[in-house]
């Protein structure tokens, strides 16, 4: 979480994009700076934005199918009723 959270911060301070391997691959403070210096001003990758929601989000297949046998049959064999 910590190398995320770096790579975040060069992001948004220096505008350069870096993958979270660098962060493993330089480990030193010097090899990162000089990697990231060597680094050209590419295309940065978009932020994540908040949207709004609608009140009835669509279920995913795999929810639907789960809702329709339960509907059919119920729904024991996701749960278990009886432990051996």
């Amino acid at each position: 979480l910590l190398a995320t959270r770096l790579v975040s911060m060069i992001r948004k301070e220096l505008s350069k994009e870096i993958e979270i391997a660098d962060i493993f691959a330089y480990t030193t403070i010097s090899s990162l700076g000089t990697h990231i210096s060597v680094q050209s001003e590419g295309v940065l990758l978009p932020s994540i934005v908040i949207e709004n929601r609608p009140a009835r989000i669509p279920l995913s297949f795999s929810q639907e199918r789960l809702w329709f046998l339960d509907q059919l049959q119920g729904s024991t064999e996701y749960h278990i009723p009886i432990v051996l």
